[in-house]
């Protein structure tokens, strides 16, 4: 994680575009040092190479990632291994996240769940139990840790052992609302994951809603509409998921029902597929069952150290000395964290002390 472009995002005005211009010309090291002049140079605005100047003599870089590291959180930027491919073709690409827990795009298989915050008997019901399903089949279910919906559809994963990342419209440090805290320590806690574009101590402002909403449905390989009033937030992620290509579906309810008036026009307009059940889904984007999958990808470790190892490793060997350089643990700590991980069958040696996931 470098530190110099953790500190660069804390700049004021600072955007996913200026970023990448900036950098296509300067390290992001280089950037930090250089004068106001020189940004000037490189085609940024006056104002903002004033205002930056100003404020990058009141950042700390090793400051900030020290703070980042406090809350167990890091930044992976577009061009990282483990940036999500599925976000950076969307309208309005994210060029950096903020994450808590396993995250690990590349290993997983999302899918979005969505819905009111004022949700019924009937939705709750429904939710549950095709999240369930699509959980116990090793979807990583995605959703914005909202009351209602959101709240059912992360608490349902973690009810049979699954995988759930939350999307948050606010800084990784800011859980909102905040009666979702303890759920937020639980998706940690089981080996899931807190994402957001939002630097730390970024309040949950109202316009930061919807654009988190095109993270939530472009992370994923579907969104799933379990209820939608006609003027629900939900039709916006459904919206913004047609728009990106994905596949979304429809729980259809009853017409006498306010909390099925958006997702019985969602399907009755084309936008969304109806769907009965978790098989529905699975068959319509040929899922195949994938938890022997997510047995190796969510499970949660002993004690921090083994969860530092673990998150290290993947498909491709890794050696035990490269293990010890980048988890910045001890020799010995490697050693004893990769002895209790073999003994409990997550990970095995491929040779010449070469680590792989099972």
């Amino acid at each position: 994680m470098d530190k110099y472009l953790v500190a660069l995002i804390h700049l004021p005005k600072m955007t996913p575009t200026r970023l990448r211009r900036l950098l296509a010309n300067w390290s992001p090291e280089a950037l930090w040092k250089i004068e106001s002049n020189d940004w000037l140079t490189a085609g940024i605005e006056a104002d903002f190479a004033k205002e930056a100047t100003a404020a990058r003599a009141k950042i700390d870089p090793d400051k900030i990632l020290a703070n980042l590291e406090k809350i167990g959180a890091r930044l992976i930027f577009e061009k990282d291994a483990d940036f999500p491919e599925q976000l950076k073709d969307i309208y309005s690409a994210p060029a950096w996240l903020f994450v808590r827990g396993n995250f690990k795009p590349a290993e997983q298989k999302f899918f979005t769940v969505v819905g009111p915050r004022k949700i019924s008997s009937y939705g709750k019901q429904v939710t549950e139990e095709i999240v369930r399903e699509l959980a116990s089949k090793g979807l990583t279910i995605v959703s914005g840790l909202a009351i209602g919906v959101d709240t059912e559809a992360h608490r349902a994963t973690l009810a049979v052992g699954g995988c759930t990342v939350a999307v948050l419209g606010c800084g990784i440090d800011q859980i909102y609302p905040a009666q979702n805290h303890n759920l937020a320590q639980e998706i940690l806690e089981k080996g899931g994951a807190i994402i957001s574009e939002y630097k730390p101590g970024t309040e949950p402002l109202r316009q930061n809603f919807p654009a988190r909403n095109r993270i939530v449905s472009g992370l994923s390989q579907g969104v799933l509409i379990t209820e939608a009033s006609e003027k629900s937030g939900s039709l916006i992620t459904a919206t913004m998921a047609v728009e990106q290509g994905r596949e979304v579906f429809a729980i259809p309810g009853s017409i006498f029902s306010q909390n099925s008036a958006g997702t019985n026009q969602l399907i009755k307009s084309g936008q969304a597929q109806a769907i009965t059940s978790a098989q529905d889904i699975l068959d319509a984007l040929d899922i195949k069952d994938l938890s022997s999958f997510r047995e190796t990808q969510c499970v949660k470790m002993n004690n921090p150290k083994e969860q530092v190892v673990f998150d290290l490793l993947g498909k491709e060997p890794v050696h035990i000395d490269e293990i010890t350089k980048q988890s910045q643990l001890k020799t010995n700590e490697v050693a004893v964290a990769i002895s209790l991980l073999e003994m409990r069958g997550i990970i095995r040696d491929v040779g010449g002390q070469n680590y792989i996931r099972k």
